[in-house]
Formats: structure tokens, C-alpha cells, sequence
């Protein structure tokens, strides 16, 4: 491999030059993606990038140099350029590098590419958007259909001896379309991550977009108030998602979560367990190491309610007088990697009955911008529907749902059991919870 003889001898330019200490870091990225409009190719897009980044430790002071250009005469203005920009800084830097120590786990990353290279994807977009408007007449407009998958290669080497690769890829389908009956027209998406043989096959995406899609068409307006509600599993796993930062030790750093100085205490329903889990087997954000070389492990954040503690680098992790996690981003964020809210013991449709009277949510809108992470609040825009005698009924149009994470999360009255981590690196079972508030738009 070519690149593997570049950085052989950028290492030994750096050592021949005396540096303290450095890290060499190699990361390509391929990615294509294809588009499918009125049965035609509408865009097809394949780029790939590909940089070796030098980060020296010289005299306390740190210097980075980042190149795309591997032609090997020009490794010694790469070593200088690094040198020049650690004498640069007026200020010593602590620059954290790991020598290979520890249990590197043997993992089985989620990899579908073999399987992918034998899908006819441009027949497969135009079956997908074949087959949802023949399914139903009031299929108004099949708005987009796409299809991408990527492949991120990541090597890592420094003068500790550190020397480790990994590969990483997403595949992934996306449908967005809208129905009208009358004067009303509605519009929802579905997307499919290409991890299990049903999802190679375009009618799962539309046998499930379609209903619920049509099921908006006649909907009622909520009714204010305080509500308990049922999240379907990928709305709470979205949840999850926009909160989950509340574990992080930037977080803990800064301020930013309110979970300081609850390590041990109970932040959680007594129902709740939420586990980072980087061992996954076929998981989408399965690995070995982490962004600094660190070997990943397997830890639970909450247990039975209970925080347990944060997710660290390699930095903070040292700040804190404590160790890492081996959740390092490279930097002073912390990453995680298939993050999820373990099973529980009910099914969605005990859920409903456990639930009684009150909202069904398969939909969140502006998540973004409704969540502050800070103070907990939320006001999120929110579809589903409503729920009586823990029946699903009629379909409601957006409401704003109103909360706390923090409160969130000790109000959960049931788990559901049907977690899914084959669509997600961040998951959650369906939940019910109670002491929010929902409002009319």
C-alpha cells in the first residue's frame, strides 16, 4: 500500500529530526450517493478525500501541519511546517498520546458493503418510488428517493509506538413523499439502513411509509394540557440522541449538564439503564479504539437509574485526575458509540394499555433548536396519535410536547422491548412517560 510507505518515512523523518513527541494521522473518506426522480437518474455523486495530519509535541509547545499531498519529497516541509507552527505558540499545550496499552477487543464493525456492491441501486430507487405511489392513489408526490454509502479508513501511529487501522461504513436508503385528500396534503419520510436482508428489499420502506403517512390525512387537534405519552422507539431513540450530552465530560467541564456531582445517585426511573456499547456485534458505531488510540470498553452511564458515570478522553479524563474511558474524539468532546437505553419488559402494545388515554408520538420536529441542553427544557414540535382505552385512534396534527430531560428521564413508567440497533448507533425502546405537557399549533 502506498500510503503505508509515506507514512513509514514521515515516522522516520520525524525521528531523524529528534521531535519529543508526535502522531501521525491518516484518514480517507469514499463516498457515493445516487438519486432516482420520475423514474430517472436525477443525481449521482461519487468523491473521495484522503489527508495525513502531523501533530508534534516540541518543547512543551504543540504544532500542527495537515497535507493532501503524499508526494514523499516533500516530507521534510511537512516535519518543518509542524516544527514552525509548535514555535509559533506563545503558550505550553498538553497534548495526550497513548502507547498501545490495553486490551485491544476483537469486533465484528457493521459492514454491508460486500452485500451492497450486488444491489442494482439504481433498480432499486425506481422500484422504491414505483411502488409507493402504486400502493395508494392519494401518494400525491414521491418528493425524493436517494440512496448512499460511505467508507471511512482511520490509521493512527505516533512515536510511542502506537500503529493501529480500522475501517468504518454506512449504507443507508431515504424516501420523502406526500399524500393529499381534498385540500390537505401531508408529508413524512423513511430512511433504512442496509443491515438486514429485508432491508435490501424496497417494499419494507414503503409498507411502512405509506400507512402511516395516510393515517396523518384526517387528523384531529390535540387537546392542551398535562399528557402522558408513549414515544415510539426511533422518536425516543432521537431523544436519546439530543440529550445524550448530558453524559459528556465536556459537559461536566463546562458546566453544561446537570448531572455534576450525581455519580452514585439516582437520575433516572429506577426502569432505566443506558449503555455504551463500542463492542456491538455488526453495530454502526462498533470499534476497537477510540479517535486517540485508546481501546474501547463497554460500560453502563445509568444502571437501574443510577448514574455511573461520565464518557472521558484522554485529556479531560487527566483534568479530572481520573482515566479514560476510551471515548476520546481526539479532542477536548468525547464520542460515543452505539449508545442505547437497554430493553425493557413491555411491548408496545402493553405500552398503550398501560397507558390508557393520552398520545402515541412516531414524529419529532425541530429538535434542533427545541432542546436546550443546558437547562433541560424542551418544546418540540411532535405527530402521532391519540391513544384511548390504550387503543391507537385518530391521527393528531403537530402539537408542541413540553418538558425536561431531566425530569424526562425520572418519569418514565414503562420500557418497552423493542430496541432495535440495527438502524442506529444511538437507540432506545419504546417508552411511556408521564408530567408533560402538549399544546395545539
Amino acid at each position: 500500500m502506498m500510503i503505508e510507505a509515506y507514512l513509514d518515512k514521515l515516522e522516520q523523518a520525524c525521528r531523524a529530526k529528534g521531535i519529543d513527541k508526535f502522531e501521525i494521522r491518516y484518514q480517507c473518506e469514499a463516498n457515493a450517493a445516487l438519486q432516482v426522480y420520475e423514474q430517472k437518474v436525477s443525481d449521482a455523486r461519487d468523491n473521495s478525500s484522503e489527508s495525513v495530519s502531523l501533530v508534534v509535541l516540541q518543547d512543551g509547545k504543540k504544532g500542527r501541519f495537515e497535507t493532501a499531498d503524499f508526494d514523499e519529497a516533500k516530507i521534510p516541509l511537512v516535519v518543518d511546517e509542524a516544527l514552525a507552527n509548535a514555535r509559533a505558540v506563545d503558550t505550553e499545550e498538553t497534548f495526550f498520546f497513548h502507547d498501545g496499552s490495553g486490551d485491544y477487543h476483537q469486533v465484528v464493525p457493521y459492514h454491508p458493503l460486500a452485500e451492497l456492491a450486488e444491489l442494482d441501486k439504481i433498480r432499486f430507487l425506481k422500484d422504491l418510488e414505483r411502488l409507493a405511489y402504486e400502493t395508494d392513489e392519494r401518494i400525491n408526490k414521491v418528493i425524493k428517493t436517494c440512496l448512499a454509502e460511505g467508507r471511512r479508513m482511520l490509521t493512527i501511529r505516533n512515536s510511542l509506538g502506537l500503529n493501529l487501522n480500522r475501517e468504518t461504513n454506512r449504507a443507508y436508503a431515504y424516501i420523502y413523499l406526500s399524500a393529499k385528500e381534498g385540500d390537505i396534503v401531508k408529508t413524512d419520510s423513511e430512511a433504512v439502513c442496509f443491515n438486514r436482508p429485508q432491508d435490501f428489499d424496497p417494499r419494507t420502506m414503503v409498507e411502512k411509509a405509506v400507512p402511516r403517512l395516510l393515517s396523518r390525512l384526517n387528523a384531529a387537534d390535540v387537546k392542551s394540557g398535562p399528557v402522558r405519552a408513549v414515544f415510539e422507539r426511533e422518536v425516543a431513540g432521537d431523544l436519546l440522541e439530543s440529550m445524550c450530552s448530558i453524559f459528556s465530560s465536556y459537559h461536566l467541564d463546562t458546566g453544561a449538564t446537570k448531572l455534576k456531582g450525581k455519580v452514585g445517585t439516582r437520575v433516572a426511573s429506577p426502569l432505566v439503564s443506558i449503555v455504551d456499547d463500542p463492542w456491538l456485534e455488526g453495530g454502526l458505531a462498533t470499534v476497537s479504539f477510540d479517535g486517540e488510540g485508546v481501546p474501547t470498553k463497554y460500560k453502563e452511564l445509568v444502571s437501574d437509574g443510577v448514574l455511573r458515570g461520565f464518557v472521558y478522553g484522554l485529556a479531560l479524563a487527566d483534568k479530572h485526575k481520573t482515566v479514560t474511558t476510551g471515548n476520546g474524539g481526539g479532542g477536548l468532546h468525547p464520542m460515543f458509540f452505539n449508545l442505547y437505553l437497554k430493553n425493557g419488559m413491555s411491548s408496545p402494545e402493553e405500552l398503550l394499555q398501560k397507558l390508557e388515554d393520552g398520545v402515541y408520538i412516531d414524529k419529532l420536529n425541530g429538535l434542533g433548536v427545541g432542546m436546550n441542553v443546558v437547562s433541560g427544557d424542551f418544546s418540540i414540535g411532535a405527530e402521532g396519535f391519540e391513544v384511548v382505552g390504550g387503543k391507537i385512534g385518530r391521527a393528531l396534527n403537530q402539537f408542541t410536547i413540553a418538558g425536561n430531560i431531566y425530569d424526562f428521564l425520572q418519569d418514565i413508567e414503562a420500557v418497552g422491548n423493542d430496541l432495535d440497533l440495527s438502524q442506529r448507533s444511538v437507540a432506545s425502546p419504546s417508552l411511556l412517560v408521564k408530567n408533560l405537557t402538549a399544546a395545539g399549533s
